[in-house]
């Protein structure tokens, strides 16, 4: 999907209540966001970080200069997966055009599922695909909590974005 909104006035529309729905998929994570979140889960930067809706690669970045080792991320849209790739290309993050909800998710001890504007379905079906990893993996989730008792809650946390804040909660499989 291409917007023909910017960015300051998609969060003008989300705070007014006026979105008419896949616009917030347009929105980024500011990297300090992304990076404050993967410093506050838990889980060592030496470890494997997967990124399951990579959009503009917030995650991606901040994982990069916060010293993961192993990154990759997966994205529904063509061409935000190849701007990705093109971006990133000689780094060492990998990049996966696809769609989590119908292929299984690659090996990860800390999971973003930034799912904000997913539908139900949608949020049931990634979670299906995260059915088998391990226990003591990490994930972290936007807006909506995860309701499967298979994932037990560790924090929640206020996230402050341009004109408006949102809830993010940090779950391990149990």
């Amino acid at each position: 999907m291409v917007t023909r909104y910017s960015e300051f006035e998609l969060r003008r529309l989300r705070l007014g209540g006026q979105f008419l729905g896949d616009e917030l998929n347009a929105m980024s994570t500011p990297v300090v966001v992304a990076l404050d979140l993967l410093r506050n889960s838990g889980v060592r930067p030496v470890q494997r970080l997967v990124d399951l809706g990579a959009g503009r690669g917030a995650f991606l970045l901040a994982g990069a200069l916060d010293g993961w080792s192993n990154i990759t991320g997966i994205e529904i849209r063509a061409d935000l997966a190849l701007g990705l790739q093109r971006k990133l290309n000689g780094t060492g993050i990998q990049v996966i055009q696809g769609d989590i909800r119908s292929q299984p998710a690659p090996t990860g001890d800390l999971y973003i599922a930034a799912w904000t504007t997913w539908s139900p379905e949608s949020r049931s079906a990634v979670l299906k695909q995260l059915a088998d990893v391990p226990g003591g993996t990490r994930l972290w989730v936007w807006t909506h909590e995860v309701a499967d008792l298979k994932w037990r809650p560790l924090a929640q946390k206020k996230v402050r974005l341009p004109g408006y804040a949102i809830q993010v909660f940090l779950y391990e499989k149990v």
